[in-house]
């Protein structure tokens, strides 16, 4: 088991650095956003969802409805679903965890091949669980920051929209098409034009509308 555990640790490294950066980012951002200290701690451990806890962070002040929240989170998590079901006969033991904490880093290095020795499921589990933990001490260690060191936090939450332009760049690389890009500008600027109050709702079930007819088409 030893083996095992050094093996995981090992091919975890670069996502330490990783994550510890970004999760710091977000206890900094969500303590200068108003949140009490507790809260970003508990999403670490119980969201565990980088995009999705930034985005989080920013909508609850925005005063949005549940179901914008809900139907939001939805969409920006439902390829989760595809990798659970994707490993579900691969998963012997710690199911119900190993799904959980299924983000895309770790995924993509419970695909790698493994050395014959090294016990999968442990390796499975090991590798999940060294992700968790370096996502939640990062959170701890920049809610700690903000608390304790005197810094002008103004801007920082321009790492949320940062963030999400990376992430929209990065899916444009990886697809090449740039179709549903486009229909998501524009289904938000005809829901600005006309001033609806639940824009992100209404934007989004107004690209999933397009997007549904363009494929019948």
């Amino acid at each position: 088991m030893y083996a095992t555990f050094k093996y995981a640790f090992n091919i975890t490294i670069p996502i330490l650095f990783g994550y510890s950066f970004l999760s710091f980012s977000f206890g900094i951002l969500a303590i200068n956003l108003g949140f009490d200290w507790y809260i970003p701690i508990f999403m670490s451990i119980f969201i565990y969802s980088g995009a999705l806890q930034f985005l989080l962070i920013g909508l609850f002040p925005s005063n949005l409805a549940l179901i914008d929240i809900f139907i939001t989170s939805f969409l920006l998590n439902i390829r989760q679903i595809f990798y659970g079901l994707s490993f579900l006969n691969k998963f012997t033991k710690f199911k119900l965890y190993l799904i959980f904490s299924l983000t895309d880093e770790t995924y993509l290095l419970l695909n790698n091949s493994i050395p014959k020795e090294i016990n999968n499921q442990y390796y499975y589990l090991f590798v999940s669980l060294l992700n968790h933990i370096y996502w939640i001490v990062g959170t701890i260690l920049g809610v700690i920051f903000a608390h304790f060191v005197k810094f002008n936090f103004r801007g920082l939450d321009f790492i949320l929209v940062s963030l999400f332009t990376v992430l929209v760049i990065e899916q444009y690389k990886r697809l090449k098409v740039i179709f549903p890009f486009v229909i998501g500008i524009f289904s938000f600027a005809v829901m600005f034009i006309f001033k609806f109050d639940n824009i992100l709702l209404y934007s989004i079930l107004l690209s999933v509308f397009i997007l549904f007819m363009y494929k019948r088409s």
